[in-house]
Protein backbone atom coordinates (compact mmCIF):
# COMPACT_ATOMS: atom_id res chain seq x y z
CA UNK A 1 0.00 0.00 0.00
CA UNK A 2 0.95 3.38 -0.56
CA UNK A 3 -0.55 4.84 2.39
CA UNK A 4 -0.63 4.31 6.07
CA UNK A 5 -4.43 3.82 5.43
CA UNK A 6 -7.16 3.41 2.95
CA UNK A 7 -7.76 4.63 -0.24
CA UNK A 8 -11.49 4.54 -1.18
CA UNK A 9 -11.44 6.62 -4.83
CA UNK A 10 -9.12 7.61 -7.66
CA UNK A 11 -9.17 10.24 -10.82
CA UNK A 12 -7.06 9.33 -13.97
CA UNK A 13 -6.22 12.04 -15.60
CA UNK A 14 -3.52 12.27 -18.44
CA UNK A 15 -0.46 13.08 -16.88
CA UNK A 16 -1.35 13.10 -13.41
CA UNK A 17 -3.66 11.26 -10.88
CA UNK A 18 -5.31 11.47 -7.75
CA UNK A 19 -6.22 9.13 -4.67
CA UNK A 20 -8.53 10.30 -1.84
CA UNK A 21 -8.31 8.59 1.16
CA UNK A 22 -10.90 7.47 3.37
CA UNK A 23 -9.80 10.10 6.24
CA UNK A 24 -10.22 12.45 3.32
CA UNK A 25 -6.73 13.63 2.01
CA UNK A 26 -5.41 13.86 -1.57
CA UNK A 27 -2.63 12.65 -3.12
CA UNK A 28 -1.35 13.18 -6.31
CA UNK A 29 1.54 12.58 -8.88
CA UNK A 30 2.92 13.71 -12.13
CA UNK A 31 2.38 17.16 -13.64
CA UNK A 32 0.91 18.29 -10.37
CA UNK A 33 3.78 17.72 -8.59
CA UNK A 34 6.15 18.70 -10.81
CA UNK A 35 4.35 22.21 -11.73
CA UNK A 36 3.89 23.03 -8.08
CA UNK A 37 7.57 21.84 -6.39
CA UNK A 38 6.05 19.57 -4.46
CA UNK A 39 8.78 17.27 -3.18
CA UNK A 40 8.78 13.53 -1.73
CA UNK A 41 10.75 13.70 1.80
CA UNK A 42 14.97 12.55 1.95
CA UNK A 43 14.24 9.03 3.24
CA UNK A 44 12.26 8.03 0.12
CA UNK A 45 15.03 10.34 -2.15
CA UNK A 46 17.38 7.35 -0.16
CA UNK A 47 15.50 5.12 -2.05
CA UNK A 48 15.62 6.30 -5.40
CA UNK A 49 11.97 7.16 -5.36
CA UNK A 50 11.32 10.43 -7.47
CA UNK A 51 8.87 13.08 -6.80
CA UNK A 52 6.70 13.10 -10.58
CA UNK A 53 6.03 9.25 -9.50
CA UNK A 54 5.36 9.68 -6.45
CA UNK A 55 2.05 10.35 -4.57
CA UNK A 56 2.08 13.33 -2.70
CA UNK A 57 -0.26 14.73 -0.26
CA UNK A 58 -1.84 18.02 -1.86
CA UNK A 59 -0.91 20.71 0.70
CA UNK A 60 -3.39 23.14 -0.50
CA UNK A 61 -6.47 20.78 0.95
CA UNK A 62 -5.11 20.23 3.70
CA UNK A 63 -8.09 20.89 6.65
CA UNK A 64 -10.72 20.39 3.75
CA UNK A 65 -12.10 16.73 4.33
CA UNK A 66 -12.39 15.64 0.98
CA UNK A 67 -15.44 13.53 0.81
CA UNK A 68 -15.52 12.69 -3.31
CA UNK A 69 -13.54 13.06 -6.50
CA UNK A 70 -13.94 12.83 -10.05
CA UNK A 71 -11.39 13.19 -12.55
CA UNK A 72 -10.77 12.75 -16.38
CA UNK A 73 -8.61 13.45 -19.59
CA UNK A 74 -7.00 16.98 -17.78
CA UNK A 75 -8.95 17.72 -14.73
CA UNK A 76 -10.03 16.73 -11.54
CA UNK A 77 -12.67 17.85 -9.38
CA UNK A 78 -12.83 17.52 -5.33
CA UNK A 79 -15.84 17.81 -2.97
CA UNK A 80 -15.57 18.69 0.56
CA UNK A 81 -17.62 17.46 3.69
CA UNK A 82 -19.08 21.14 3.44
CA UNK A 83 -20.13 21.28 0.16
CA UNK A 84 -17.40 22.84 -1.35
CA UNK A 85 -16.04 22.00 -4.84
CA UNK A 86 -12.08 22.87 -5.83
CA UNK A 87 -10.41 22.08 -9.12
CA UNK A 88 -7.08 21.45 -10.86
CA UNK A 89 -5.60 21.12 -14.33
CA UNK A 90 -7.53 22.02 -17.67
CA UNK A 91 -9.70 25.06 -17.90
CA UNK A 92 -9.54 25.41 -21.96
CA UNK A 93 -13.50 24.71 -22.13
CA UNK A 94 -14.10 26.46 -19.07
CA UNK A 95 -14.62 22.95 -17.45
CA UNK A 96 -13.53 24.54 -14.13
CA UNK A 97 -15.95 27.01 -13.74
CA UNK A 98 -13.49 29.54 -13.38
CA UNK A 99 -13.22 32.05 -15.76
CA UNK A 100 -11.58 32.50 -19.32
CA UNK A 101 -8.60 34.34 -17.57
CA UNK A 102 -6.86 30.99 -16.44
CA UNK A 103 -6.52 27.87 -18.84
CA UNK A 104 -4.78 25.86 -16.38
CA UNK A 105 -3.93 25.58 -13.10
CA UNK A 106 -2.25 23.40 -11.08
CA UNK A 107 -2.80 24.15 -7.37
CA UNK A 108 -6.61 22.89 -6.72
CA UNK A 109 -9.02 26.19 -6.27
CA UNK A 110 -11.93 26.44 -5.04
CA UNK A 111 -15.03 27.37 -7.65
CA UNK A 112 -16.27 30.84 -6.79
CA UNK A 113 -20.09 31.01 -7.36
CA UNK A 114 -21.27 27.66 -5.94
CA UNK A 115 -20.85 28.00 -2.08
CA UNK A 116 -22.50 28.51 0.25
CA UNK A 117 -25.14 29.15 -2.26
CA UNK A 118 -25.53 25.31 -3.00
CA UNK A 119 -23.79 22.45 -1.23
CA UNK A 120 -22.23 20.24 -3.78
CA UNK A 121 -22.49 16.03 -2.99
CA UNK A 122 -21.39 14.82 -6.12
CA UNK A 123 -19.73 16.05 -9.48
CA UNK A 124 -18.84 14.22 -12.56
CA UNK A 125 -15.97 15.24 -14.62
CA UNK A 126 -16.53 15.55 -18.96
CA UNK A 127 -13.50 15.71 -21.38
CA UNK A 128 -14.46 19.81 -21.74
CA UNK A 129 -17.27 19.73 -19.13
CA UNK A 130 -18.10 19.21 -15.55
CA UNK A 131 -21.34 18.31 -13.70
CA UNK A 132 -22.32 18.97 -9.92
CA UNK A 133 -25.30 18.22 -8.10
CA UNK A 134 -26.23 19.61 -4.64
CA UNK A 135 -27.70 18.11 -1.82
CA UNK A 136 -30.91 19.23 -2.87
CA UNK A 137 -30.80 18.25 -6.26
CA UNK A 138 -29.92 20.81 -8.37
CA UNK A 139 -27.54 20.67 -11.46
CA UNK A 140 -25.06 23.03 -12.36
CA UNK A 141 -22.97 22.27 -14.90
CA UNK A 142 -20.32 24.53 -16.79
CA UNK A 143 -17.68 24.02 -19.89
CA UNK A 144 -18.23 22.99 -23.06
CA UNK A 145 -21.98 22.53 -24.49
CA UNK A 146 -20.47 21.37 -28.35
CA UNK A 147 -23.25 18.43 -28.23
CA UNK A 148 -25.51 19.80 -25.29
CA UNK A 149 -23.85 17.84 -22.80
CA UNK A 150 -24.85 20.73 -20.32
CA UNK A 151 -28.05 19.96 -20.62
CA UNK A 152 -28.56 23.44 -22.58
CA UNK A 153 -31.06 23.61 -25.76
CA UNK A 154 -30.04 27.20 -27.12
CA UNK A 155 -27.04 25.62 -28.80
CA UNK A 156 -26.66 29.20 -30.06
CA UNK A 157 -25.58 30.89 -26.56
CA UNK A 158 -22.76 28.47 -26.99
CA UNK A 159 -21.31 28.98 -30.38
CA UNK A 160 -18.62 31.67 -28.99
CA UNK A 161 -16.60 29.09 -26.65
CA UNK A 162 -14.66 32.58 -25.63
CA UNK A 163 -18.19 33.81 -23.96
CA UNK A 164 -19.02 30.56 -22.75
CA UNK A 165 -16.06 30.16 -20.83
CA UNK A 166 -16.66 33.76 -19.68
CA UNK A 167 -20.01 32.59 -17.97
CA UNK A 168 -18.01 30.23 -15.72
CA UNK A 169 -21.31 28.28 -13.75
CA UNK A 170 -23.66 28.31 -16.38
CA UNK A 171 -27.09 27.93 -14.73
CA UNK A 172 -28.46 26.84 -11.50
CA UNK A 173 -31.51 24.59 -10.18
CA UNK A 174 -32.10 23.83 -13.21
CA UNK A 175 -34.27 20.77 -13.56
CA UNK A 176 -33.18 18.40 -15.97
CA UNK A 177 -36.64 16.06 -17.50
CA UNK A 178 -35.37 12.69 -17.71
CA UNK A 179 -38.23 10.85 -19.38
CA UNK A 180 -39.83 7.69 -17.85
CA UNK A 181 -40.45 4.15 -19.57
Amino acid sequence: SFFSEKAISVACCNNFTVVLTKSGKLYGNGKINQENGRHINESDKNKNINDRNSLIEIEELKGHNIVQISGTFQHVLAVSSEGRVFGVGSNYNGQLGIGANKKNIWRFEEIDNIYPKYRIINTSSGSGHSIFISETGEVLTCGNNGYHQLFEDDQEEYNNQEESIKKGIHFYAKEINIPKE
